[in-house]
This record gives C-alpha cells, sequence and structure tokens, in this order.
C-alpha cells in the first residue's frame, strides 16, 4: 500500500515489518528511517518513489500524497514540477514554521520530526483524505499507519473489535469521524496537526480549518465563470507534462468536463458488461471519439467483483466495502498503458450536495414532479440521527438479523453526536454549525463518504489526480449560494460553455444533452428509472435476475444470489462467527438464505464479509 507508517517511543519498533504491511504491489518502492527515538517508514509507485525524508538543519519531514500548491499569506504558489512534496515542504516550513501546512493544497498527510524541540508533529490535508491510524501499545509507544490493518503486525498491537464501532460500520457501512471497529485504534482528524514528544504523549494538537458556509451575493453566471477559471488551474496543475495519462470515463458531465479540459493526449478508460448494448459504455466511446482521444473498454466478466473482494479486503480500513474498488480488477491492464490518472471523483458530492438530506415535499406524490432542491434544516441530534436512519446520508443497512440484540448501532451514532454553544461534534469532529454538519460533514471528513474504498484503492493502483478535491473549489462551493448548489448543476452548464459539441452528446441518464433545463432532465431520469425498473422486473420473469441492466454498476444484489463467494466467505468463517459475543452464526445464515429467496440484504452481506476478511479479533 501507498501510505506512511511509524512509531514514536521505544524503539523495539520492527519498523521494517510494519513498512513491508503498507506494501500493497510489487511496483511499490520503500523506505525506512530510524533513530533512538523515532522510526519512520514509508511506500510509494515506483514512478514517483523519492527517499524520505528531506531533512533541514532542524527537522526531517515526510509527505504522502499529493502536494500541488500552497497559500500563504493570501498568494497562492503552485508547487514546481522539479521539486517533490517533501522538499516544498521543508522550504515552506523554513519560511513559515509549522504555518505552512494550513495552505497546502490537495491531499496529503505527513510527518515532521523536530530534531530540536525532540518532537514529531503528524499533520492532515483539509478533509483528512489521506487518513493516519494510530494506537498506543501496554508500554505507552505511540505506533500509526496510513493502513488501520497493518497495525496488527506489531508484536504490542491486537486489533481487537470495539464492538459499538463495529455495529456501526455494519449498520452504515463505514467509520465516522475519528473512530473505527478496531479498539483502541483512531485516526486523525481532518485539517490537523498533533504534536507528540519523543515518549509518544501528545503535547499540542491545533485545528486548522473546518468548512463554515459564507455564501456571497453572486449570480449563478458568476457562479460558473469562477467554477470554470479554478478547474482549469486545478486540472492543468495536476497535469503531467512527461507521464502517460488516464481518464476514467463515464458518460456522465464530471469525466467529460475533465477530458475537454486536459491539454495532452489521454487514454479514456471506461469499465463496463459489454459495450455493445450498454447505453454508458456507448456513450462513453463517444464522447472519448468525439474529442479524438484513445478509448479502451475493460470487460468485468461475472467473477470481476468476487475477485475484487479477495484483492482488495486485505487493505480495507472500514471506510466503505470493497463493492465500489471498481477500478482494482484492472490494475495490470490500466498500470500497462498509462503512468496516472485523473478521475472526477466528488464532483457531485461536492458541487451538487449528494447526500445532503432535502425538505420533504408536501406530497409524496410533489417528489416525483418537482426536484427537492433545498436542504432540510437540521438543527438537533435526534433529527440528524433520523436522517441517518431514513438513508438520506449515505447506506443505512436496516435490519441486521446477524447483530446481537444487545448492540444497537443507531444508540451508539446517537452517544458521539452532541451540540454545545459553539460547536457541533459528530464522532470526535467539530463543526462550526448545524448547517456545516448537515451540508459538508459527508466529506469532513472525506472517509464518512460511503464510496471512499474506490478513491483509497484507485490511488494505491497508481498515482491518481482529483481535481475536484482542489481547496479553492472547496472554498467557492462555500461561497456559492444554496438556491444554485442544490437546484442548478454548475459542471453541466460549464460544458456547453466551454466545448458545445461534447455538451450535445445525450446523457444516459436522461437522454438529453447536457444544456436542457434541469426540469426537462428531471422528468426524464424519473421516466428513464421507471423504464428500468419495468425492464428489470420482465427479464425476472422470462430470464431470472439481470446482472447487468444496461448503466455503469452491476446489480450487486443478482450477483451475490448468482454467485457463491459470498457464502463460501461465511462458511469459512463460521468458527469466528460462532466465537464472536457480536455476531449471531444463525442469524447471518437467515440474512444470506432470505437475500437469495429475494429479499435485499446486499450492503448488509457486503459489510459482513468484509469484517470476517479483515484482521479483526471478533471475540
Amino acid at each position: 500500500m501507498v501510505g506512511i507508517c511509524g512509531v514514536i517511543g521505544s524503539q523495539d519498533s520492527k519498523i521494517d515489518t510494519l513498512t513491508d504491511a503498507i506494501c500493497w504491489t510489487e511496483s511499490q518502492i520503500q523506505s525506512t528511517y530510524r533513530d533512538d527515538y523515532v522510526a519512520i517508514g514509508n511506500s510509494d509507485h515506483d514512478i514517483n518513489f523519492k527517499e524520505q525524508p528531506v531533512t533541514t538543519d532542524d527537522i526531517s519531514i515526510w509527505c504522502w500524497g499529493d502536494i500541488i500548491g500552497c497559500e500563504c499569506k493570501g498568494q497562492y504558489t503552485p508547487r514546481p514540477d522539479s521539486t517533490n512534496e517533501a522538499e516544498f515542504c521543508a522550504d515552506l516550513y523554513e519560511e513559515y514554521g509549522l504555518n505552512f501546512i494550513t495552505g497546502l493544497n490537495s491531499e496529503f498527510s505527513g510527518v515532521i520530526y523536530d530534531h530540536k524541540s525532540k518532537t514529531v508533529s503528524l499533520f492532515t490535508d483539509r478533509l483528512g483524505s489521506r487518513p493516519i491510524y494510530y494506537t498506543r501499545t501496554s508500554n505507552g509507544t505511540l505506533v500509526f499507519s496510513s493502513l488501520l490493518q497493518s497495525l496488527a503486525v506489531h508484536p504490542d498491537i491486537s486489533l481487537k473489535a470495539d464492538p459499538e464501532f463495529l455495529g456501526e460500520f455494519l449498520m452504515y457501512s463505514r467509520a465516522f469521524g475519528i473512530h473505527t471497529p478496531a479498539k483502541g485504534v483512531k485516526k486523525i482528524s481532518p485539517a490537523s496537526i498533533i504534536t507528540f514528544d519523543m515518549s509518544g504523549e501528545r503535547v499540542n494538537s491545533r485545528k486548522y480549518w473546518w468548512p463554515v458556509p459564507s455564501e456571497q451575493n453572486y449570480s449563478f453566471s458568476e457562479c460558473v465563470d469562477k467554477f470554470k477559471s479554478i478547474f482549469q488551474n486545478a486540472v492543468r496543475e495536476r497535469e503531467s507534462q512527461d507521464q502517460k495519462q488516464g481518464l476514467l470515463l463515464s458518460g456522465g458531465a464530471d469525466s467529460r468536463l475533465l477530458l475537454d479540459t486536459l491539454e495532452r493526449d489521454v487514454t479514456a478508460f471506461h469499465m463496463n458488461e459489454q459495450l455493445d448494448g450498454n447505453t454508458e459504455a456507448q456513450t462513453a466511446k463517444q464522447v472519448a471519439e468525439n474529442i479524438s482521444q484513445d478509448f479502451q473498454f475493460l470487460l468485468r466478466d461475472e467473477r470481476y467483483y468476487p475477485t475484487v473482494f479477495e484483492k482488495t479486503t486485505e487493505i480495507t480500513n472500514f471506510n466503505g466495502h470493497p463493492q465500489h474498488a471498481h477500478a482494482t480488477g484492472f490494475i495490470d491492464e490500466i498500470t500497462g498503458q498509462v503512468d496516472q490518472i485523473i478521475c472526477g471523483q466528488y464532483s457531485d458530492t461536492i458541487l451538487g450536495g449528494t447526500y445532503v438530506p432535502r425538505k420533504f415535499a408536501s406530497y409524496p406524490v410533489l417528489r416525483h414532479l418537482y426536484p427537492l432542491s433545498q436542504p432540510r434544516p437540521i438543527d438537533s441530534p435526534p433529527a440528524y440521527v433520523e436522517a441517518m436512519n431514513r438513508g438520506e446520508v449515505g447506506d443505512y443497512n436496516s435490519p441486521l438479523p446477524y447483530l446481537k440484540s444487545e448492540l444497537s448501532p443507531q444508540n451508539s451514532f446517537r452517544k458521539r453526536l452532541s451540540h454545545g454553544e459553539n460547536t457541533i461534534q459528530n464522532h470526535g469532529v467539530e463543526y462550526s454549525s448545524w448547517r456545516a454538519l448537515v451540508e459538508y460533514g459527508i466529506i469532513y471528513p472525506l472517509t464518512n463518504v460511503k464510496t471512499f474504498t474506490f478513491y483509497e484503492t484507485l490511488n494505491q493502483m497508481l498515482p491518481t489526480r482529483y481535481p475536484f478535491l482542489d481547496n479553492r473549489i472547496i472554498d467557492l462551493v462555500l461561497q456559492i449560494p444554496s438556491s444554485y448548489r442544490y437546484r442548478q448543476n454548475i459542471v453541466e452548464t460549464a460544458l456547453p460553455e466551454l466545448n458545445p459539441d461534447l455538451a450535445s452528446i445525450p446523457h444516459p441518464d436522461y437522454d438529453l444533452p447536457l444544456h436542457y433545463p434541469s426540469y426537462a432532465k428531471h422528468y426524464r431520469r424519473k421516466k428513464s428509472a421507471l423504464q428500468s425498473k419495468i425492464k428489470e422486473r420482465v427479464s425476472s420473469f422470462s430470464d431470472g435476475d439481470v446482472i447487468d441492466d444496461g448503466g455503469p454498476w452491476i446489480n450487486h444484489a443478482t450477483l451475490i444470489r448468482s454467485d457463491p463467494f459470498v457464502k463460501e466467505i461465511i462458511s469459512q468463517n463460521e468458527d469466528r462467527i460462532r466465537s464472536s459475543p457480536y455476531l449471531d452464526f444463525d442469524g447471518v445464515q437467515q440474512c444470506y438464505q432470505d437475500h437469495v429467496n429475494g429479499e435485499n440484504y446486499t450492503n448488509q452481506l457486503y459489510t459482513l464479509i468484509t469484517v470476517l476478511k479483515s484482521s479483526l479479533d471478533l471475540k
């Protein structure tokens, strides 16, 4: 696994073993550092690897991730191509001290070892997109790693399950805030700098940013113009001038905008079960050909996702389940053709407010006639928990037939949500207001998104760049009036202005060009969804359940019924389940059988097998 790890304190550190554990593929290269107090290991893709740390007179610094620039004292400076991340940070530290971290742009975490003050600081980016997990041994030594499960290789650490957060993972498909399903293991908060002394004791902690909605009096056209300018810079600062570039291309607007913005040629990859007869795949091909870029179709066969589960469960951090590790099965095909990927992930989540609870329609039928376009006012823990338990903020996997009755994930979630006079706290992460939590809690930290597995596994495959996670885009979104963020579509408005031909290709979700008004797209989406349901129903009567419905993703409920991989994992772990005080084996069997017989327990079964394939001690 590409990442970072270390030990602060007693130096029977086993740093080599820990560093080996964060390497996932043979193409990743590692290095280690140790002295009497500190041991650090890092791993990176061979094409990006640079020896770390970078050392000055006072400090040694390690960086993991992608740092493209820094804003200090109101001036933004892109990182020069000739300078790697750690060198860039070392130069900034010499000028600004630890304050330089507050201006770093993109996705990263890192370590600064101050030899003069005998302290070690761990730091994270604004959204906590490169999480660091840490725990303590019985003698107080601090052990940390970017891969939670790697901590288990340390001889003094056992990853025993924490029943409350294990229950939350099973119920909501991810671990929230700073907590994890492993007892005593936490992750560093987003936008944080935590400093430890040589014994591993915390001596200082600082949060340097949090999302504060601050709507400006912009017109919609001003918002679009600002977005276009920022996005073009965000893409070009991430574009490589000397490496072969790839793009994950769907039929949607975000990857089209990326394709149009890139200045150099790119290989466009599309993954699907079939090319002919699949609307999503055909649209992606048409988009690539329209702009004269190489199109590569990657065929997912019936064993694709079961194989992905086998490949990725060992590197899960419980931030989603391997269902979302969409590209992992094509690691050889993609890395054999390109050196880095540009990805449009999180466009809808950030710019469109996916997972933000919306106002209820006065009458249920109205939600079909008119899109719910405003966030629902939420100003209390019970109201937020209700939104969670309605599935409005991501997965809500209820019921859990196999979870023993003394565990209540809903109550556990409620206990970790509190509000004071000036702040809201959710699972150890503070927010400036209820609005900040409701509208931005899903990306602060980014690990709260149920699809984070896609992000972290893609980063393990090869260097991957995410323009929509640029600080400047986040800052703009915080200023955009709610009526535009939730009622309009900035990306679908920007593309017709930049490339009308590319935007004229009908979107596969609603079969209209992108420039059509939002209400027309809404009605066509509803029509397409109804047609898909009818098609699926008819097919189930004539041909049995259908795995491929012509869209971008397979029907996982059908996959579980047709392939024995879930049943096999359950069977292989029967003894672990029976010996666990948290899981009921009869309930597990009943859950699986009810799913086979027609109930939909897809998420309940996927979260379960994610846990069963992990190194968690379930006793």
